[in-house]
Order: C-alpha cells, then sequence, then structure tokens
C-alpha cells in the first residue's frame, strides 16, 4: 500500500530527475536512476508520473523503436528534430532552419484546413546512423 505522502515523494523526484536530464531518456534510465539512488519505486508510479507529464506538456514522446520508448523535456523555445537509427536505436537531434521555415509558413494553410491549432512541431527521421551504415557495407 502507497500513501498518499509517498506518492507526492515520488511524483517530486521524478521531476526532479527529468528536470536535471540534459538529453533524450528512456524508461530504463529511470529505473536506473532510481536503482542508483537507492529508492524503491514501483514502476507502474513511474508509468503514471510519465503518463501525467505527458498531459501537463512537461515532456514529450519522442519514439518507440521495438520495446524502448523515448522521452525528452518539453521545450516551448526551440522546434528540433530526430535522426533514429532503426539498427541501434541511437537519437541524433539536428535543427534545420529551412525546414522549420516551411512549417511556419505552411502552418496557417494547415490549421485552416484541419481547424488543428499547431503549438509546435518536430521531425522523426528514421535510417541507419553512420556506424551502423558502415558495418553493413
Amino acid at each position: 500500500m502507497t500513501s498518499k505522502k509517498n506518492r507526492s515523494r515520488h511524483q517530486q523526484e521524478i521531476k526532479s530527475i527529468i528536470e536535471e536530464m540534459s538529453h533524450l531518456f528512456s524508461f530504463t534510465d529511470l529505473i536506473d536512476i532510481f536503482k542508483k539512488k537507492k529508492i524503491s519505486i514501483h514502476r507502474t508510479t513511474i508509468y503514471r508520473n510519465l503518463k501525467k507529464l505527458i498531459t501537463e506538456g512537461k515532456i514529450i514522446f519522442v519514439s518507440q523503436e521495438g520495446k524502448k520508448t523515448f522521452f525528452e523535456k518539453a521545450s516551448d523555445k526551440d522546434n528540433h528534430h530526430h535522426l533514429i537509427c532503426q539498427k541501434c536505436l541511437k537519437i541524433f537531434s539536428f535543427k534545420e532552419d529551412e525546414l522549420d521555415r516551411a512549417v511556419a509558413s505552411a502552418k496557417e494553410k494547415i490549421e485552416e484546413q484541419t481547424s488543428f491549432r499547431i503549438k509546435t512541431f518536430r521531425f522523426d527521421l528514421f535510417g541507419q546512423c553512420y556506424s551502423c551504415s558502415k558495418k553493413s557495407e
């Protein structure tokens, strides 16, 4: 039985760990951090809190390749995109101003056609990283 005090403490701990993240992270990364800190927390507590943080707009779902799901802190200040290697599952962030300008110029038209208000955007491009491409040769 988890007390309300423990739930609140766990929620704060999860938020604190995520706030310290400077890169993409997975559910497994969070589990590993809790183990290193010797904090006992149930997996469902982490899942529940991740879902809540996504709903609140604090983190975003980046990709799910195989069985690994990645997240990152949400940011209103920059649109950046991801290159995702389908072989090793590494994710590389990149920024492309021309791509951002193209979407920004199409934004109004898209919103008119769909009645959907776009707040931010990102592109996830899938392929093979340089290392995996070299191994395939």
